[in-house]
């Protein structure tokens, strides 16, 4: 009875995409990528000589993640085979560009009859979810065909607890297969145990898997092509603003314009979250008096020289980081919770974000409290801080190594996480034992 009502819900919120993915007006790219493979569950076929482990995400963050544990895994088990599936079109690309050669594909729509046709065809011994992406047939179906499940890096969000106080009871009878349940801080705790009647164990607080990043150099082989793609010298001043959602990049843009009268040589690299409000930020940044490039426009034997570039691709930012004097990192002035400032820590680069950081909590708070990250809470605010760093470079770079610094500390949950979920792997077989004869996938 239980599925058919999810599958009634689901009928209705699908109606509710289609019109959001025809109607122009309402249309987001996503909404219709991958329909008809969601839609019937269809997988990649996959050879069956030895276990397979199905590990799903959602978006872009979600797969870097669950990238993290994969390589860590496979170097564990290379006799195990290992899949995964996202959600969103974005999510595939950076996907499939981490995890080369791996299968990876779009998780079915979670009807009962697109996530049981998708079980059929991988057969895999155990299911690993990557945050809170809680589906009751995904999760219920492992329960029906006796296969353990394993979730990890889980918060609950003030979203997600609104959600979950009135679908909670719904979605509990299909977490009955978790064996561990990693989960980021108390109160993800608390939210499980009072939404789905789980404690600990399974529970277990690891805190934030968002790390598995050494400190990198600025130096290093893409950070320099790009260097040079760009025409960046020695006397530009590079600020880059990642994962940006509205309004965001229209008060870079005004502070980046001003500051430009005080440091002429000043350059701005915008990479919004959602890459389709690229034409919407181009309009932005004429109206401030900005002549714009696009990150993938062709440069051929020119570098591109423009003081603003926007990032229109997907996966590059990770690399784009290293050209930065300062970064901004987004998501964190209108309340969504921020992203993460991991990645331009690692390059030693001093780090501002705004106050609605509760996605990286921890991370933001200890970047804080030791110097190598600063909160702004208004483009006043960010125009002093921007200034500062950009007049007194010595501080920006003191600020940049604390930064470093303080990833050192962070980087525990995964090896916590990998340690419990490879304790849940399908235990090895004679002829699979040895590293030398076993399939990396």
């Amino acid at each position: 009875l239980m599925r058919y009502l999810f599958n009634l819900i689901y009928l209705t919120l699908l109606a509710i995409l289609l019109i959001c993915g025809i109607v122009p007006r309402l249309r987001r790219r996503d909404i219709l990528g991958g329909f008809w493979t969601k839609f019937l569950g269809l997988v990649p076929e996959v050879e069956s000589s030895s276990p397979l482990v199905w590990v799903h995400a959602v978006c872009i963050g979600e797969s870097l993640v669950a990238a993290m544990l994969i390589r860590r895994l496979r170097q564990l088990r290379p006799d195990i085979r290992f899949v995964l599936s996202v959600s969103s079109t974005d999510g595939l690309v950076v996907a499939r560009r981490e995890l080369p050669g791996l299968p990876v594909f779009y998780a079915p729509y979670d009807f009962t009859c697109a996530v049981r046709r998708a079980y059929r065809n991988l057969s895999p011994a155990l299911l690993i979810i990557t945050e809170n992406d809680v589906w009751p047939n995904l999760i219920g179906e492992a329960v029906r065909r006796g296969i353990p499940c394993a979730l990890y890096n889980t918060r609950i969000s003030p979203r997600e607890e609104k959600e979950h106080a009135w679908n909670g009871w719904l979605i509990a009878p299909s977490l009955s297969s978790v064996r561990w349940w990693g989960v980021v801080d108390q109160q993800a705790a608390e939210g499980i145990q009072k939404f789905f009647g789980i404690g600990s164990p399974p529970v277990e607080i690891t805190g934030l898997v968002k790390l598995d990043i050494a400190r990198r150099s600025r130096t290093e082989s893409p950070v320099e092509e790009l260097r040079h793609r760009f025409s960046i010298t020695s006397s530009d001043q590079v600020v880059i603003a990642g994962s940006t959602h509205p309004p965001e990049e229209e008060i870079l843009l005004e502070v980046v314009q001003n500051l430009r009268r005080r440091f002429p040589n000043l350059r701005l690299f915008l990479a919004p979250r959602d890459i389709t409000r690229i034409p919407q930020i181009s309009e932005l940044a004429q109206k401030h008096g900005f002549q714009s490039a696009r990150f993938s426009q062709r440069v051929d034997a020119v570098p591109l020289t423009s003081p603003l570039v926007l990032v229109d691709t997907v996966g590059d930012l990770k690399h784009l980081w290293g050209l930065a004097d300062i970064a901004f990192v987004g998501g964190s002035l209108p309340p969504h919770g921020g992203q993460n400032m991991a990645e331009p820590a690692s390059f030693a680069i001093p780090v501002c974000f705004g106050p609605h950081t509760f996605n990286f909590q921890k991370l933001a708070e200890h970047l804080a409290s030791a110097g190598g990250a600063a909160v702004v809470r208004d483009a006043a605010e960010l125009e002093l801080r921007l200034a500062d760093w950009l007049e007194f470079p010595d501080r920006a770079r003191t600020a940049g190594e604390k930064a470093a610094e303080v990833l050192q500390w962070h980087l525990q949950p995964l090896d916590i996480t990998v340690t419990r979920i490879a304790s849940l792997l399908p235990k090895a077989s004679q002829s699979t034992a040895s590293p030398q004869t076993g399939s990396a996938l």
